[in-house]
């Protein structure tokens, strides 16, 4: 459906009188032929990224466009080698359309009648009132129209770069602004002595010591031993509770804690405040 629709709308698009010289006329069937084959030889070496052969069939282009009185192709090659030159593919793509839609409407007639170009006051020939310009300026228009196209696309994009390096940055400090404040605790918490375990609070030397012992008992339990009554808190000397595969302090609220065990499962220590 959609491919009818472009079709339909192909048809109505305004037909282009283009004067040739009576004694080319023979000429022009041969030459347009050779101008569809150039397209569909374009079409190819653009879906394979071969921009050798479109630089040749431009400078072709370029060439014979003039040479039959069609100024425009000439202008639509050298437009495709000045893209290519830059390496602007879209740019290359939509000329190509262009050119199609140009060859595709174009009605051939012999030369009689001559206008001048509103923009640049070349001589040029044409029998429709509307149009004002020359085939090189209607060109050059369009160029203009898919350089500003570019440009847009690039201040977006340095837009979102901006705003993407500005994110990155407050994040950034952010982080640094953290590490600052938790650098005393951190430094705190990791001064030899201080043993490893879940849970950043301060804790006293006897404290350190159960949870030595904790360690001491994770080890016995990932051998698959139960630990004896002669590892007890350092604060009341009690045994340390067993169950099942969790071993906790007796009394973890002498510590100023709500619970300090390990399990199996979990074999560093943990302080629960």
């Amino acid at each position: 459906m959609a491919d009818r629709e472009g079709f339909d709308e192909d048809k109505k698009r305004k037909r282009i009188d283009v004067y040739v010289d009576k004694e080319i006329m023979p000429l022009i069937p041969e030459f347009l032929e050779n101008r569809q084959k150039d397209l569909n030889n374009l079409r190819i070496a653009l879906e394979k990224g071969d921009h050798e052969t479109i630089r040749t069939i431009a400078t072709n282009l370029k060439g014979s466009g003039g040479t039959y009185g069609f100024e425009a192709i000439t202008e639509f090659g050298n437009a495709i080698r000045n893209a290519l030159d830059e390496n602007n593919v879209g740019a290359v793509n939509t000329l190509i359309k262009n050119l199609e839609s140009y060859l595709n409407h174009i009605d051939i007639k012999e030369s009689s009648l001559k206008k001048v170009c509103q923009n640049c006051g070349n001589i040029f020939e044409s029998k429709d009132e509307d149009i004002k310009l020359c085939p090189q300026c209607i060109v050059e228009k369009q160029e203009k129209i898919i350089e500003r196209t570019e440009e847009k696309k690039e201040k977006k994009k340095s837009h979102l770069k901006t705003v993407m390096a500005t994110v990155t940055s407050v994040l950034v400090a952010a982080a640094i602004v953290v590490l600052i404040i938790q650098l005393p605790k951190i430094l705190e918490e990791t001064k030899s002595g201080k043993p490893i375990r879940i849970g950043t609070y301060a804790t006293d030397e006897k404290t350190d010591i159960c949870i030595k012992n904790l360690w001491e008992i994770s080890r016995l339990l990932q051998e698959n031993k139960k630990p004896d009554n002669s590892l007890t808190c350092p604060v009341t000397g009690s045994p340390y509770k067993i169950e099942d595969n969790m071993v906790s302090c007796p009394n973890p609220e002498r510590h100023g804690l709500k619970a300090l065990y390990v399990s199996k499962e979990r074999k560093i220590p943990e302080a629960v405040k």
